[in-house]
C-alpha cells in the first residue's frame, strides 16, 4: 500500500536503508535514505519502498519519434541546420541540443534535387526527430512535414501556397517552391497546436 506525505526537498532525510529500499529520487549514504529531488514522499509499504514524486514537471529533453518545430538557420548543398524552437505539443521549453541537421535524402521520400528548391533560411518547419543524441537529426519525409510558413525573401509577406509545393507572394507575385507541409499556413507557429 503506497502512502503519499510531506513535501521534501534535496537532502532531507526520509528512512534507514533496514526500513525501505531506494526508489525513485532516493539516494542511499552510510545506511540512510535521502531525497535527491524536491516532491511528495511515497512509502510503498508491500514492496518495502520509499520513492519521491517530483512536484515539478520535468525538463523536456528531445527524443526519437517527437515532432518538432523550427527555424531554418543555414543552408548547404546537403544538409540544412535548424534551430528547434519547440516540440510539437509540449508547452515546456526545450532542455539540451536545440539545433538539428536535417539531410537532403531526408527532406522528401521521393528524389530532392537541390535542397534549396525545398527550405531555406527563415522557413519555419515541422519536423520529426530521428536521432537525438549525440547530434540531433531530423526528417521532414511526410505528409505532415515540412514547411509550415515561409516570407518572401524580397518583400518579406508570408507566402501563400498556389499547388502542391509551390508558393507565390501576394504581394510581388513572385513564386517559389517548397517541400510543404500539408497544413501549410494554418496555425500560428508558436502555438502548441502545431
Amino acid at each position: 500500500m503506497e502512502k503519499e506525505s510531506e513535501i521534501v526537498f534535496p537532502g532531507d532525510f526520509l528512512a534507514t536503508a533496514e526500513e525501505f529500499i531506494s526508489g525513485y529520487g532516493v539516494y542511499e549514504e552510510e545506511g540512510n535514505l535521502y531525497s535527491a529531488i524536491m516532491g511528495r514522499v511515497v512509502r510503498d509499504t508491500e514492496r518495502m519502498m520509499v520513492k519521491i514524486v517530483p512536484v515539478t514537471s520535468t525538463p523536456l529533453f528531445l527524443r526519437v519519434g517527437q515532432k518538432v518545430v523550427g527555424r531554418v538557420t543555414d543552408v548547404k548543398s546537403s544538409m540544412a541546420s535548424l534551430e528547434i524552437l519547440k516540440v510539437v505539443g509540449k508547452e515546456r521549453e526545450i532542455s539540451g541540443e536545440r539545433k538539428g541537421i536535417v539531410h537532403i535524402s531526408k527532406i522528401s521520400e521521393g528524389y530532392v534535387p537541390s535542397i534549396r528548391d525545398a527550405i531555406r533560411i527563415n522557413d519555419f518547419v515541422r519536423a520529426r526527430v530521428l536521432m537525438a543524441r549525440p547530434a540531433v537529426r531530423l526528417t521532414m519525409a511526410g505528409p505532415d512535414l515540412g514547411v509550415i510558413l515561409a516570407r518572401c525573401p524580397e518583400c518579406g509577406v508570408v507566402l501563400q501556397r498556389k499547388a502542391q509545393n509551390m508558393l507565390i507572394c501576394p504581394s510581388c507575385e513572385a513564386t517559389f517552391r517548397r517541400k510543404l507541409a500539408s497544413d501549410y499556413g494554418s496555425g500560428n507557429v508558436r502555438s502548441r497546436k502545431i
